[in-house]
């Protein structure tokens, strides 16, 4: 998976790369369905939960981390 996010103050933008964990009913679903009630109660309860893994985050072209 990868998504990007724009720095507007300083006009950079950063690509994250990585891969991803899906969870459904365990320990870390369970916790992320807490954490949604209580930050925002007015939403329905999420279907499941996913965990980013960075592995690489670009800045422009250059690679400004790697695992």
């Amino acid at each position: 998976m990868s998504f990007v996010v724009l720095d507007e103050e300083n006009r950079k933008a950063y690509q994250i790369k990585g891969t991803i964990e899906i969870h459904k009913n365990d320990k870390i679903y369970e916790d992320i369905v807490e954490w949604v009630k209580t930050e925002r109660p007015d939403m329905n309860s999420p279907k499941s939960g996913v965990i980013l893994n960075v592995e690489e985050i670009y800045s422009g072209a250059e690679k400004i981390l790697e695992e």
